[in-house]
């Protein structure tokens, strides 16, 4: 259970009333409260409906976080024994940010030559890197240009082809949720890589527009 009512019974915290949302992901709590008490009594039955409401949509997106840290660890246990975020449950196809430069001469105005400069940034890819009948095959597809359903489709098709696969329906629905470029970003952070958030695949930017920013949850009992 990860959502957790209180009426401000003794089986509660002590008066409190309200909703708590406490789900553990990726070993680390993550909690949120909301009180139903203001000064002098209790918020409109609306209100707190429409708080209900919000606890449930948070409960299911820390869940659906959860879920994908233990789908990552259960498909690493099942490949090559490597810490690795990149693993997608397919044989041959992984997801990453790959790492590209750019040059180009500076626009300084000053008399002089120009000075040459160099860009690096992060592109999320999924990647085929597979073999069949002793023949290697390696090709990226770009999530920012494709789109993450369109580039997931062509890399399936590519790995299918090249191996002989005529329906490969059952690969396309193994697709990893797009939320899964999150910790694919904060695992190659984590390892010394600085991959901006704006490099994360547009499906993702299109979600979190539509989120309703909200402060960091606060533990009233600490």
């Amino acid at each position: 259970m990860a959502i957790y009512y209180y009426d401000g019974e003794q089986n509660s915290p002590p008066n409190y009333v309200g909703v708590r949302v406490a789900v553990m992901v990726n070993k680390q709590l993550r909690q949120k409260w909301y009180t139903f008490r203001i000064s002098g009594g209790f918020i409109p039955d609306e209100e707190q409906e429409r708080i209900r409401t919000e606890a449930q949509a948070l409960e299911k997106e820390w869940m659906l976080e959860k879920n994908l840290y233990s789908g990552i660890r259960l498909r690493e246990a099942k490949e090559e024994p490597q810490n690795s975020a990149y693993v997608t449950g397919i044989a041959g196809i992984k997801m990453r940010y790959i790492k590209q430069t750019k040059k180009r001469y500076s626009k300084a105005k000053k008399p002089g030559p120009k000075k040459l400069l160099t860009y690096v940034f992060y592109t999320p890819s999924i990647i085929v890197n597979s073999s069949h009948k002793k023949e290697k095959f390696i090709k990226q597809f770009n999530v920012l240009t494709r789109g993450y359903d369109m580039a997931w489709y062509a890399a399936v098709s590519y790995l299918a082809e090249k191996k002989g696969i005529s329906s490969f329906d059952h690969l396309l629905a193994r697709k990893p949720p797009v939320q899964q470029w999150i910790l694919i970003r904060d695992w190659q952070n984590k390892n010394g890589y600085e991959i901006a958030e704006r490099r994360l695949p547009k499906e993702l930017q299109d979600i979190d527009d539509n989120k309703e920013t909200d402060d960091t949850p606060v533990n009233p009992f600490d």
